[in-house]
């Protein structure tokens, strides 16, 4: 699959690589005097605002609102978020100054909060974790897999991105929803692992109600786009992420004029190559944003992606091994190879855009507005499950499809107004959000399973020859199903003092689910129009300015979901209907020196949702009961001393099936749920090399059962990576120099993918990069 583009950049990465490794000699102080000095660039602002005044006062002339400030006693003084700072009409990012290395990875301000806008993670009721794109450039994770592989609050469940769709990672026991900068997208599957053109990555964990609507009650990954820099940017990197796949990915950004009214940011990246399996895989990515600062008080943001991905084979396939009832060792098996035969193709593609509008009308009201649209196909034709049989016999489905495609727009805005009620400070919040995704297909035989011999040994079925699909349906694309979901807020966040604030509001959440008949264009009966009122309401108490504890109370529609329109399910594209989830939840957070350091204890009570394996190797999705999560989590970010940078926690859960039709499911743990999770990654800065990094870390998921009644056990398993990160310059030009192992221990290892069926672990996979900052 290595055109010739692919190996003349290929070349280009291969002497980039070869070159910057002779950069090292005599310039390793030189890079960190240049490191010193931007740091000096960007110092940490921290400011003690005054108690907000009343309208009156702050409509008074300036000089009368300078003397009441100065006036102010200190007593009622406060630590508050700081605004971007505005030089010449050109706004810098704070966003790119949080979550450097040498701030230990900590990222002080969370965008994924909803309808309450960027608040500081010390201020929120909730469980939100960080990862800055620095912090995904020094782990070479050019996956979604390896991107959460050291979050210790969520834990993924397939082996890597299959054939391009996204992963949804699990938190508190659920699947987690997805957003693009703060909007709620229902199909956004594919092409999640274009973690290059992303600012940073955010974990919200547990029901997202209020902020969402229709959110999934396990939390939602919040992907932040790259924006445009006050600065200009110029970063080149070329690296190999296993096996043969060698990567070129180009970051461009700054001001596009003199007076900084308008800002750019580009990225483009090219991957090629065969993985660690021998799979092919190629993909392409390019984004692009422009800021335009309107006015001093009014900015204006577009921003634009295009996907492609191409492979052959299937990276992680789907084990089903109900109809053996146990589940083998996963040590008896090749990790170099695909457990199926290595042939097909596999393709899918993405357009996205979107727009953001930001508009201070005055100190006290603002405006607040976004909307972004992503259109995606797929197209496959491969193998995609492997079947054991009881007699220790094998055999594999593979899967031909053309389409579906899938269309979605989603969006918010939000109105905020600042007023004092008798000395209480109210931020009230009013507004909406929402998506929509329309889902299609060719009218007839868009997708086909075929089913291969049966065969005496996994050798002898790997080495198979290709099996023929018949030729699939063709004509234009017809709508099968579409989901809408529409969230009204209105929310206040109330300041009654120094130490006390209050989150409280309410949302009426709307899902529209309708599947059509495509030849007629009718509506199915399993379509339904569900509405809800859900609240939440939060208490916050800060002893200290660095200490923060809260309790948080939230309930959330959640849709019931779409059974995947695919053969082995025997309700395949039914729609489950809505059920509401309640969540209480008490945390605290605190800064201690350099560590940013959080706690949480949750209660979720959500509908029980699982899978059943039948006799004949077919799916049944089922929704039934409900089922109960109690859990506690913990996190711990920042820099130890100077030299040594931590990122870890741990989660505990004690999930349970209280309610069911169906007795012998009555006190079971939920399918495909781990009690335990943790996970520790680290950096140590050599005392007598100070340009050298020693990294690594470890991730642990705890055991899990694959099927409802708790008789087939996913064994737990442990992975270790370790690295090296040396920076230097050369010709005073900064170069950072990354090598990772991952699963350096080559240990062999089952991963639950929640379908009823498990997929093998990747094995040691050697990767590295190089960054030149221009």
């Amino acid at each position: 699959m290595n055109g010739a583009a692919g190996n003349f950049l290929k070349a280009i990465g291969l002497g980039a690589v070869s070159s910057l490794a002779l950069m090292t000699s005599d310039s390793g102080p030189a890079f960190a005097q240049q490191q010193q000095q931007q740091q000096s660039d960007l110092p940490a602002i921290h400011v003690d605002e005054p108690h907000r005044m009343t309208h009156r006062a702050r409509s008074s002339r300036p000089a009368r609102r300078v003397a009441a400030r100065r006036a102010q006693p200190s007593h009622v003084r406060q630590h508050v978020e700081v605004r971007p700072i505005r030089t010449n009409n050109r706004v810098s990012s704070d966003d790119q100054h949080e979550g450097t290395a040498a701030q230990g990875y900590r990222v002080e301000t969370a965008k994924t909060t909803g309808p309450w806008g960027d608040k500081p993670i010390l201020n929120t009721p909730y469980s939100i974790d960080v990862t800055s794109a620095e912090l995904l450039q020094n782990t070479i994770a050019a996956t979604d897999d390896q991107l959460f592989k050291f979050n210790p609050l969520v834990y993924v469940t397939s082996g890597t991105s299959n054939q391009g769709y996204g992963l949804h990672p699990v938190a508190r026991g659920f699947g987690t929803g997805l957003e693009i900068d703060g909007i709620p997208l229902t199909g956004f599957v594919y092409g999640n692992n274009d973690l290059e053109g992303l600012e940073r990555v955010e974990v919200f964990s547990g029901a997202s109600g209020f902020l969402y609507g229709t959110g999934s009650v396990g939390g939602m990954t919040n992907y932040v786009l790259k924006r445009p820099t006050a600065t200009p940017l110029f970063n080149y990197t070329v690296g190999n992420s296993g096996g043969t796949q060698f990567l070129n990915h180009l970051d461009l950004g700054g001001p596009i004029d003199k007076e900084g009214k308008f800002g750019y940011r580009f990225n483009a990246v090219y991957q090629d190559g065969d993985n660690v399996l021998g799979v092919g895989e190629r993909r392409a990515f390019v984004s692009g944003a422009v800021d335009w600062h309107v006015t001093d008080s009014l900015k204006v943001s577009l921003n634009m992606a295009h996907h492609d991905y191409w492979s052959t084979g299937d990276v992680a396939t789907w084990f089903n091994v109900a109809q053996a009832g146990r589940i083998p060792s996963a040590s008896d098996f090749d990790t170099h190879r695909p457990l199926l035969p290595n042939w097909g193709t596999s393709h899918n593609a993405y357009d996205l855009v979107g727009a953001n509008v930001r508009w201070d009308i005055d100190d006290d009201t603002t405006v607040r507005a976004a909307v972004i649209s992503n259109k995606a196909i797929i197209t496959t034709a491969a193998p995609n499950r492997l079947f054991l049989r009881a007699d220790g016999k094998y055999y594999y489905q593979a899967w031909s499809q053309e389409g579906p495609l899938s269309e979605e727009a989603g969006g918010y805005l939000y109105v905020d107004r600042k007023f004092d009620t008798f000395g209480i400070q109210h931020k009230l919040t009013f507004g909406a959000n929402g998506n929509t995704t329309d889902f299609s297909t060719p009218i007839t035989g868009y997708n086909k399973t075929i089913t291969s011999p049966v065969y005496p040994t996994l050798t002898a079925l790997q080495n198979s020859a290709p099996l023929v699909f018949d030729p699939l349906g063709s004509g234009p694309e017809t709508r099968y199903a579409k989901v809408s979901a529409t969230n009204i807020v209105i929310g206040d966040d109330i300041t009654l003092n120094r130490y006390f604030s209050i989150l409280a509001g309410v949302n009426r959440a709307s899902i529209v689910s309708l599947n059509y008949n495509q030849k007629t264009g009718l509506v199915g009966a399993n379509s339904y129009d569900k509405s809800a009122v859900t609240p939440t309401a939060s208490l916050i108490f800060k002893p200290t300015s660095n200490v923060s504890l809260y309790g948080t109370y939230i309930e959330a529609l959640q849709a019931g979901g779409t059974v995947p329109l695919q053969p082995i399910y025997t309700n395949a594209g039914a729609i489950l209907p809505p059920t509401i989830s309640k969540q209480i939840e008490f945390g605290a957070k605190a800064n201690v020196g350099g560590v940013f350091l959080t706690l949480a204890a949750f209660q979720i009570d959500k509908a029980n949702n699982y899978i059943v394996t039948n006799p004949d190797g077919t799916l049944t999705q089922n929704q039934d009961g409900r089922q109960i999560h109690k859990g506690i989590e913990f996190t711990a970010t920042g820099k130890v001393t100077d030299d040594l940078t931590i990122r870890g926690g741990g989660t505990y859960l004690d999930p349970e099936v209280t309610k069911t039709n169906d007795p012998t499911l009555l006190g079971k743990r939920p399918l495909a749920v781990s009690k335990w999770r943790a996970s520790l990654y680290g950096e140590y800065r050599l005392p007598f090399l100070q340009s050298l990094y020693l990294t690594g870390g470890v991730s642990y998921v705890g055991s899990s059962y694959l099927d409802a009644r708790n008789t087939l056990l996913v064994p737990a398993y442990a992975v270790g990576d370790v690295g090296l990160r040396y920076e230097t310059a050369f010709n005073g030009t900064p170069v950072i120099m990354r090598l990772n192992v991952q699963n350096v221990a080559d240990h062999h290892y089952w991963i639950q993918n929640g379908a009823g069926a498990i997929a093998l672990g990747f094995p040691r996979t050697y990767t590295f990069s190089a960054t030149a900052k221009f």
